[in-house]
């Protein structure tokens, strides 16, 4: 387990730790990531008392970015898109602006986007001031993957 200094800017940050792979060629470490099998983390919750909870982040693509479209059918570029377990927004200490912290992310392809990604899918209704709750984003570009998420929280922007 490593700390992992990029939590810094997280409220409780120094309580979070991030499991890493090691990567080895002949006994030396060739390369590190934060890519290790979510079950790894279970087996030491298990057997570790200290350990409260468990979170995932998950890159959604290669480069951690991806093509979906709004309800208008206007396609948009989203960078730093990550899978993410219920945990992780209490283990970040992340705040919603608009949704319910204790559901945004109890049903499958439910989705989370920050107030910036908010205005820019969706500028007049954001600015407006009309809820963006429960509406439909449609993933992919040119019908490649074609997942539909539904926005059921706001998240506010980290520094």
């Amino acid at each position: 387990m490593h700390y992992e200094l990029s939590y810094d800017q997280y409220k409780g940050s120094e309580d979070v730790y991030r499991l890493e792979t090691h990567y080895l060629k002949e006994g030396k470490s060739t390369q590190k990531d934060a890519f290790t099998d979510y079950l790894l983390g279970q087996q030491l919750a298990d057997k570790l008392d200290q350990i409260e909870t468990i979170g995932q982040l998950i890159p959604y693509s290669r480069d951690r970015k991806g093509f979906f479209k709004n309800e208008r059918n206007h396609n948009h570029l989203i960078q730093e898109i990550y899978y993410a377990n219920k945990s992780t927004l209490k283990i970040l200490s992340l705040e919603l602006v608009h949704g319910e912290f204790e559901t945004a992310l109890s049903q499958p392809h439910s989705m989370l986007i920050t107030e910036s990604v908010a205005q820019k899918l969706f500028n007049k209704e954001w600015v407006n001031g009309t809820s963006i709750i429960g509406k439909e984003l449609t993933s992919g570009e040119r019908g490649l993957i074609n997942n539909r998420f539904k926005i059921t929280g706001i998240l506010k922007e980290t520094a």
